[in-house]
């Protein structure tokens, strides 16, 4: 059912989008905002519950009303839903909660009956996962700031290919700025292509950077954001371009969320080309608060010691020494056949939390993650498919290609990418895993989805990296052209397709090009005796140069400024092979 939900009538999907376009906020860093009653519910939510939630065996219907009293918010059971898991109303909760919102709490009471909420038509309704995926949400992500293109960015090479995306709609070369309207004629090509979402833009054979910008967003996302929930896959999720600058998503509140929480990110690095070489950017904040403050307890030193303690006495004893919250996954653990309160015999001394907690859970097979404010302990089949995504601002450890006029060619991303796909390699989408690593290679950055087990690993290896090179004085490759060097480059000339003939014809003909471009070479040649057999020749494609560097970045800044067609897509010629064409160094 979810799956034809995703193929909407055009009726609907007009409707979704002309209310995405009402709406759209001014702040171009934000996507679309939610109605005001979504924003009452959101806020209610995340509120720490004012007092502990204690159920012991209390019908479900009872647990929904008093919450619904105590917080102002109008809740209500999906029957319909509830009774294919042969849950009502009258289905006991036993649940212990303090000191968290309101959401996780009541995440953690529907884990146990295999439920969960969603918001609709102004109620928080408790329903079946399965329902909870069908109630997806067009929003519009103003993107502009992300997906320019920079010239370096043309001629990268990623580690591997993957996945490729679909575009929804016709490509719109031209359309309004993310600050102002979108037209009914761009809303109409939008739903005019929901038919054809099985269309692809593929990367190239050597997994080539897409010159689209927004397709490298695009990629980004259904890489690292839940990639098991979109349609390309047979999720019921879609994403694709509306425009140049505004990218559209129908997915899940939930996803949403970790959508507009990664674009986020993405924007507190500056672009590679700014950088200041060698230093080292790190994000303020990456996870919530809560989150944070639980990894920091997790790193100190502590000395435990038990002797025939049942678990659970154990863990109570953990998390009122370093205050923090941890429950145990009940379900989980009765699948496993295994007791909460199993008996504890171990003793650690001067030992991170982090390690002595692992040695606790090990003898029972279980692991621990960190899922939104508390500490869970689960079974590994569940913390396995607890992925998550963190960017790692990488571009002090990345070599770097220049080219003739100082700015970036190229980016070498594969060596770091190779290093840390070394980790659990099974786990990588590549070997059957669902972890993925992807380089934005606009903010030097690189995205990892996986388990909070490998990103722990990768922290760590990025970090032995820095340790390295500050103790041995490493620097990755910095290729910077000599500019007296001299070299052939040739000039590709756009095809004369039916489809570019108005934008050529405002381009200034050849004949007006070809002066200029000869007085270039002819003033180096007075200022540079030297230079012996520079030439310059003009054929129906492209125009070949022989001649020093810093002339030819003269050529090259000379065509970058008439705009027009991209005829300025240069590369190098030694011994008639192109330079660099296979990789970076």
């Amino acid at each position: 059912m979810s799956r034809q939900l995703v193929r909407t009538t055009c009726a609907s999907m007009i409707c979704c989008m002309m209310l995405c376009a009402i709406s759209l906020a001014e702040d171009a860093s934000t996507p679309s905002p939610e109605t005001p009653w979504e924003l009452k519910i959101e806020n209610i939510l995340d509120q720490k519950l004012t007092e502990s939630m204690d159920f012991v065996e209390t019908p479900l219907s009872d647990v929904i009303h008093v919450l619904s009293e105590n917080y102002h918010v109008p809740i209500l059971l999906d029957h319909r839903g509830l009774d294919e898991l042969g849950i009502s109303g009258d289905t006991p909760v036993t649940v212990h909660v303090s000191d968290i919102s309101l959401r996780t709490a009541l995440r953690l009471m529907l884990h146990e009956l295999e439920l969960t909420y969603v918001l609709k038509d102004e109620v928080l309704l408790i329903t079946i996962p399965e329902m909870a995926e069908e109630e997806l949400i067009t929003r519009v992500y103003p993107v502009g700031d992300l997906v320019k293109v920079y010239p370096w960015q043309k001629s990268n090479v990623s580690a591997k290919p993957e996945l490729s995306v679909p575009v929804i709609g016709p490509p719109q070369p031209e359309g309004p700025s993310s600050n102002g309207p979108i037209s009914n004629q761009v809303l109409g090509q939008f739903v005019e292509g929901i038919g054809n979402v099985g269309h692809e833009r593929l990367l190239s054979s050597q997994g080539g950077v897409r010159s689209n910008g927004l397709d490298t967003v695009i990629e980004l996302i259904v890489m690292v954001i839940a990639p098991n929930t979109w349609d390309e896959v047979g999720g019921p999720g879609s994403i694709g371009a509306l425009t140049p600058d505004l990218m559209i998503v129908k997915q899940t509140r939930d996803i949403h969320a970790e959508c507009a929480a990664l674009l986020s990110m993405l924007r507190q690095i500056p672009p590679v080309h700014e950088q200041e070489l060698g230093k080292v950017y790190s994000f303020d904040q990456q996870g919530t608060a809560e989150e944070r403050r639980i990894k920091q307890v997790l790193e100190e030193r502590v000395t435990l010691e038990f002797v025939e303690t049942p678990l659970t006495a154990v863990i109570d004893q953990i998390e009122q020494k370093h205050n923090i919250k941890i429950q145990i996954d009940q379900m989980g653990l009765e699948e496993l056949a295994i007791s909460a309160d199993a008996l504890v015999t171990c003793k650690f001394e001067k030992m991170t939390l982090r390690t002595a907690l692992r040695w606790i859970l090990r003898d029972f097979e279980l692991r621990f993650i960190i899922k939104d404010e508390i500490l869970y302990i689960t079974t590994p089949d569940a913390s396995a498919e607890a992925l998550t995504t963190i960017s790692y601002p990488v571009g002090d450890l990345i070599g770097r290609k220049y080219a003739d006029d100082g700015s970036i060619v190229e980016l070498d991303f594969d060596s770091i990418i190779q290093a840390v796909m070394i980790i659990q390699p099974e786990s990588w989408r590549y070997l059957g895993g669902w972890g993925a690593i992807v380089p934005f290679r606009q903010r030097g950055l690189l995205v990892a989805y996986q388990t909070q087990e490998v990103h722990e690993q990768i922290v760590d290896l990025i970090a032995q990296m820095r340790a390295a090179r500050e103790k041995t004085g490493y620097k990755p490759s910095i290729v910077q052209p000599d500019p007296s060097e001299v070299v052939v480059r040739r000039y590709h000339w756009p095809e004369c397709e039916e489809k570019d003939h108005e934008k050529i014809s405002q381009f200034p003909p050849r004949d007006a090009i070809e002066p200029v471009i000869r007085k270039i070479v002819d003033q180096s040649a007075g200022q540079n005796p030297d230079v012996k057999d520079s030439y310059i020749v003009f054929l129906p494609d492209r125009i070949v140069v022989r001649d020093r560097r810093d002339v030819q970045a003269r050529i090259q800044q000379f065509l970058d400024e008439l705009g027009g067609p991209d005829i300025s897509q240069s590369s190098d010629v030694t011994d008639g092979k192109l330079r660099g064409g296979g990789g970076m160094f």
